[in-house]
């Protein structure tokens, strides 16, 4: 039985691995959806999926930050006011 090996090459993988790194991985996980198909070779749709879960994270990562900047000061105005009548 002969093994089908994997000709894809290494940039789809590396694309869609880099698209973890926050906030820029956005970009590379574009690349790899894109780049992956085009290769039409065996395994296109792990690089595809790497892409698709890092940009997910940076969205979830940049509504994190979003959140904890706009609500951030109004949860630190609330604690004080409410550690100043504890004293």
């Amino acid at each position: 039985m002969e093994k089908i090996k994997d000709k894809s090459g290494s940039f789809p993988y590396e694309m869609g691995l880099l698209s973890y790194v926050p906030f820029i991985g956005i970009i590379f996980g574009i690349v790899s959806i894109i780049w992956s198909p085009l290769t039409r070779r065996i395994g296109s749709k792990v690089p595809t999926l790497l892409g698709l879960g890092g940009i997910v994270v940076n969205l979830i990562l940049i509504g994190m930050v979003y959140y904890g900047s706009t609500m951030g000061g109004l949860h630190r105005y609330l604690l004080l006011k409410i550690n100043h009548f504890r004293f």
